[in-house]
């Protein structure tokens, strides 16, 4: 597990931001006693498999919305009947393939 560690490190702006906040708390870990350090190192660890966890659902999350969004357009883009999606002013906005085919026109054509 330890080489994924070095996969999922934070950005350096997320790193110094939170250096920073640790540089800035009123309690160094220097200055508690060792049965502290162990039991916060404890913690620690409980945090991070815990985050790992949460990371890995929301990677699984993610990869479901990109596939379902993937579905959608493969969907809308290939149906048989054409589809137009329009704001409120009937303005296109989207087009699908087989709408431009029957109109004999490219889609930047026939948006907006």
């Amino acid at each position: 597990m330890d080489h994924d560690r070095d996969k999922y490190q934070a950005s350096p702006v997320l790193r110094k931001q939170a250096l920073d906040i640790l540089h800035n708390s009123p309690q160094s870990i220097a200055t508690l006693p060792e049965g502290d350090i162990v039991k916060l190192a404890h913690e620690l660890s409980v945090y991070q498999i815990e985050l790992e966890m949460q990371n890995e659902e929301l990677r699984r999350a993610n990869d479901d919305l990109f596939d379902s969004r993937e579905q959608y357009s493969n969907l809308y883009e290939f149906a048989p009947a054409g589809y137009f999606t329009l704001n409120t002013k009937w303005v296109i906005q989207k087009i699908n393939l087989t709408a431009t085919t029957m109109l004999g026109f490219e889609k930047t054509l026939l948006r907006g």
